[in-house]
């Protein structure tokens, strides 16, 4: 009796659990369109004075696209008494893509702060308040000496299943990046993923479908649909023109077909747009151990356009071999594709080691003094409760301009990850980026950073609630370094501060599911 009445209950604090996670993402989704709806208005407080001050506003643009000429107004102007004076155009590059920036010279009535402005933190604290009850719910519903489960690397392909079968899921993820900086534009500085501060933003939402291929079913396939901000930068290139169809191609995540050869122990052959064989993080935060992913991720490709085939020599040693389209998959620097290279070895059940290497041509000049070469090397141990990682990447590319400079740029990551238990676990990344030409984040600048992460998972069934409460500070020196703040350093150029401290919440829901034979 007593059996049935804790099982009635652990199966009634599930439900209640997941169905809170629920709620909360259904308030955030009216919360955002209430947002979007308010962001249309501006509330004239009653002690208004006049302000002069500077609007700077930068938007991607594509080719073939003309963008209109909007006034981003910051919370201290309203529409109804606005006085343009002069206005500057220019275009600069930044996250990958180009971008046409303006700046405006208004004078407006200040208004008095809003709860607009931070209606984001009301979210936060009734999430932070539930995690404890969450975390005594989760306590019913895995038993504390579980195994828990360690993340795969992205280009790390599962064993080969004897029954193969259908998956299919998705996932939403939305967070909120506070900087206390609170940059005029919104912008994370140089960054291609989760580069909009100060708002509620859905950085990624996306469904897939794939079958992996095994000696019983040869073929395989994989499809999936993206969207999101994360979405719209990450694979341009910011030296080279945009690939024809990239508006809808963005839309995809890895999507290709792939077949299993009857030769030796098997050749698996892969083709389409598949996770990049470079670099430790995951476009997806979901797969990753922070909601961020660190300078070297983001400078690196997330996906690669072509084929790829590998082959396992031994039960512990992999070799991979991969031609593309070249270094961003959404670029068209010319036509001449990159080739690469990965060796994997796993020499015990905790060490993974694995090198890759890439070289192609990433301009018009095709000419081999011009290829690019990039070496990504990662050593990673996997214990029961820890996992820990080294990476260390360089780059070098000789530049077909004026003098033919020589571009280098080199980054580095050590993250840390420990399960905590009843749910919960906690990830520190110290990591380090050194652009000495800026030839990838736009800018000569060496940033280090470190973020700290503590996540707390709920599963159910095949659903997944996963939260990020995450802190993270960078700090970058150079010629052309910082971070966007608040102010302005004339003629309409947001000012820079060489240092950020962010603080940001992340949620994500997952669902995964298979259809078996």
């Amino acid at each position: 009796m007593m059996q049935a009445v804790q099982g009635n209950f652990v199966a009634s604090a599930e439900r209640i659990a997941v169905l809170s996670m629920c709620v909360m993402a259904v308030v955030f989704m009216v919360w955002f369109l209430l947002g979007l709806f308010l962001d249309t208005k501006r509330m004239i407080a009653k002690r208004a004075f006049e302000l002069e001050t500077t609007a700077f506003l930068c938007e991607p643009s594509s080719q073939n696209h003309k963008s209109q000429e909007v006034l981003r107004k910051s919370d201290d102007l309203i529409s109804s008494s606005v006085e343009v004076k002069r206005v500057h155009r220019y275009g600069s590059r930044t996250a990958g893509v180009l971008l046409k920036c303006q700046s405006i010279r208004v004078t407006g009535q200040k208004t008095a702060p809003s709860i607009r402005k931070y209606r984001g933190w009301f979210l936060i604290l009734p999430l932070l308040a539930s995690l404890p009850v969450l975390g005594e719910v989760s306590n019913f519903v895995a038993s504390e000496n579980q195994e828990p489960t360690i993340r795969r690397w992205p280009e790390e392909r599962p064993a080969q299943p004897s029954d193969p079968h259908w998956q299919y899921g998705g996932f939403l993820d939305f967070g909120y990046l506070k900087d206390f900086n609170d940059p005029v534009n919104h912008l994370f500085r140089s960054r291609g993923t989760t580069f909009h501060v100060n708002e509620w933003d859905v950085d990624m939402g996306a469904i897939y479908l794939k079958k992996a291929v095994s000696e019983s079913s040869r073929w395989g396939t994989e499809l999936t649909l993206q969207a999101g901000k994360d979405a719209q930068v990450f694979g341009f290139s910011a030296t080279a023109p945009n690939l024809p169809g990239s508006n809808w191609l963005r839309h995809l995540g890895p999507t290709n077909a792939s077949y299993l050869a009857p030769i030796g122990k098997g050749l698996t052959v892969q083709g389409g747009i598949f996770s990049s064989l470079i670099g430790y993080d995951s476009l997806y935060a979901k797969d990753n151990f922070t909601y961020t992913r660190p300078w070297g991720a983001d400078m690196t490709p997330y996906l690669m356009l072509g084929v790829n085939a590998s082959y396992p020599v031994t039960n512990k040693f992999t070799v991979t071999g991969f031609v593309i389209n070249g270094y961003w998959h959404l670029a068209d620097a010319n036509s001449v594709p990159s080739i690469g290279g990965q060796l994997g070895y796993k020499p015990t059940d905790h060490w993974t080691l694995k090198q890759t290497v890439l070289a192609g041509p990433h301009q018009s000049d095709t000419s081999p003094e011009f290829w690019r070469f990039l070496s990504d090397g990662i050593a990673e141990w996997k214990g029961k409760r820890v996992t820990t990682a080294f990476e260390y990447i360089v780059g070098t590319e000789k530049v077909a301009t004026i003098g033919n400079p020589h571009a280098l740029w080199m980054s580095s990551q050590l993250p840390v990850h420990g399960v905590l238990g009843r749910g919960f676990s906690v990830t520190v990344r110290p990591e380090m980026f050194w652009d000495r030409d800026g030839r990838t984040t736009g800018f000569s600048q060496t940033v280090k950073a470190n973020t700290t992460s503590l996540e707390y998972r709920l599963p159910y069934r095949q659903l997944n609630a996963i939260v990020r409460l995450e802190h993270r500070v960078d700090n970058s020196r150079g010629p052309a370094g910082g971070f966007f703040n608040d102010g302005n350093a004339g003629s309409g150029v947001v000012g820079l501060t060489p240092t950020q401290n962010l603080l940001m919440l992340g949620v994500i829901l997952t669902f995964d599911s298979s259809i078996h034979h």
